[in-house]
């Protein structure tokens, strides 16, 4: 296909969250915690006096959010009780958490944004509290001392609204799609839902029953243990996932879904959910599933949780899919990509959902290994010409040498790819998902790869998927596991690679930034 045709479908292939979704709705908002980038509103109260001293109030110290998120406990589990009308929309919620206190809390402060408050209680007590941009404030009684485990009871509900976020201008949160309403939350859209510790820092189980009205079935990360009738016009269903999740990364779905089973290997079981009105030929891509996570397994180590699946939600608009653990979420409109994003997601279950970042910074480690995934899917299937062959655009298009002939130079190419793609280490905290971190991102692990030799380099990918298993990480980490596996020095690869404005050669390939 035509050059600006391939461009188009390589910056969408496996992209999670990409500019093909259209302009937010009416009804979406913009999150009032996070006005700007890189930079915290004021939390008030109810009556607009400052929130200070509150020791579970200043984030989580992320370099590029720094508002979200809550320091001084950890969220252990979170139970869930719903009653969701997509149509309306409405959800009606008690949210019940186990709490670790990390500090002596006189008040701590979950991130919620939209929806209700009604009642608050801690260990059973009713609990002073306020709700005020973004962030709803509990004041227990007695102080929560350090170290101590504690109850929280939050009752809420209203009309769920998913809001811009501050990371690029999709709608995040709780999404309505033609006849459904599912969960969209990357990188902060959980709150628009439930309140939470909205950031990857704080992991935890959930169980989520929700009751919807008769023939709409729910889907959830984790496993469907009780589907219970309510009466003849409502059901019950409850999800468990005994493994730590992030919050954006929390799967939820209302909608006219038909379910399909496969077994994958060692046993895994393979749920999909299907909605109605997606054509079959669009989801031929999912038959390789199984197939996919057997190579992934042999690649990167042992699958990290007890299932998979996928979700397909009919959508106008949403040109993009979502990692949510262990039921990856499609938008109608992403299945044009095939294979390509549906082992793409499967990826991120490795990397992204078990290791998770632990700074929103380092998001090329999400997206850059999905990234090459795809590459090393198309050399397992045989086809390492089309492999090669994308490897070499995406070089192209990241270096500037695919604008040469039209930018009348190669300085200026090397400009138009400098502002267009900044280094996959530093990108922009309101443009978190620009094409380098992905395609970058990929091609920094190739580069590797080529440096280090495959035995090493998959050494790499094992051990760290195996060291921060269920946990975060940072670049250093994984430049830590790098020089460990190697026994070398690699700061200045990194640096090149990552922070540079330039793109780094591949020698190897014959690649190079225009001259």
């Amino acid at each position: 296909m035509p050059r600006n045709d391939r461009l188009a479908v390589l910056m969408m292939a496996g992209l999670v969250m990409v500019a093909a979704c259209t302009a937010p709705a009416p009804t979406t908002t913009s999150r009032p915690s996070e006005a700007a980038p890189g930079s915290a509103a004021p939390n008030t109260t109810d009556t607009g006096v400052p929130l200070e001293g509150i020791h579970a109030a200043d984030g989580l110290g992320d370099s590029y959010y720094p508002a979200l998120g809550n320091e001084g406990y950890d969220i252990q589990s979170v139970q869930l009780e719903l009653r969701v009308d997509p149509e309306a929309p409405s959800l009606q919620g008690t949210a019940d958490y186990l709490v670790t206190a990390l500090e002596t809390l006189d008040s701590f402060t979950f991130d919620f944004d939209t929806l209700e408050v009604e009642e608050v209680a801690v260990n059973g007590a009713e609990a002073p509290h306020s709700h005020s941009g973004g962030e709803l404030r509990i004041d227990p009684e007695p102080v929560i001392e350090a170290g101590e485990e504690f109850e929280v009871t939050i009752m809420y509900g209203g009309a769920p609204v998913p809001f811009e976020s501050t990371a690029a201008p999709f709608r995040t949160g709780l999404v309505q799609g033609l006849d459904s309403l599912f969960a969209f939350s990357e990188p902060d859209g959980t709150s628009s839902w439930m309140p939470i510790n909205d950031h990857p820092l704080d992991k935890a189980t959930y169980r989520i029953a929700a009751t919807v009205r008769n023939p709409l079935v729910v889907a959830a990360s984790g496993t469907l243990i009780e589907t219970e009738l309510v009466d003849e016009d409502t059901t019950r269903y409850v999800w468990e996932s005994n493994d730590p999740i992030a919050p954006y990364l929390v799967a939820f779905a209302v909608g006219d879904f038909v379910r399909a089973d496969e077994v994958g290997p060692s046993e895994i079981p393979i749920r999909n959910y299907f909605d109605d009105d997606i054509e079959p030929d669009l989801l031929v891509p999912f038959a390789a599933q199984s197939e996919m996570m057997a190579f992934l397994i042999d690649t990167f180590g042992p699958y990290p949780f007890d299932q998979y699946g996928s979700l397909v939600v009919d959508t106008v608009d949403l040109g993009a899919a979502l990692e949510t653990q262990t039921l990856s979420t499609y938008g109608r409109q992403s299945l044009a990509l095939g294979e390509d994003v549906v082992v793409h997601e499967l990826a991120h279950q490795w990397f992204g959902n078990s290791v998770s970042v632990g700074d929103w910074s380092d998001i090329w480690l999400n997206e850059g290994f999905a990234t090459y995934t795809q590459w090393l899917w198309l050399e397992h299937k045989g086809d390492a010409d089309r492999m090669n062959t994308d490897i070499e655009f995406a070089y192209d298009v990241m270096s500037g040498a695919f604008y040469l002939a039209e930018a009348g130079g190669a300085d200026a190419a090397r400009q138009i790819a400098q502002e267009s793609f900044p280094p996959p280490g530093r990108p922009a905290p309101d443009d978190l998902f620009n094409a380098s971190i992905y395609f970058r991102g990929g091609l920094l692990l190739h580069a590797l790869r080529l440096e280090v030799g495959d035995d090493d380099f998959f050494n790499i990918l094992r051990t760290y998927a195996d060291r921060h298993a269920y946990g975060n990480a940072t670049t250093e980490d994984f430049v830590d596991v790098v020089e460990g596996v190697t026994g070398s020095d690699f700061s200045l690869f990194f640096d090149a690679w990552l922070f540079e404005p330039e793109i780094p050669p591949i020698p190897e390939l014959g690649l190079e930034p225009p001259r």
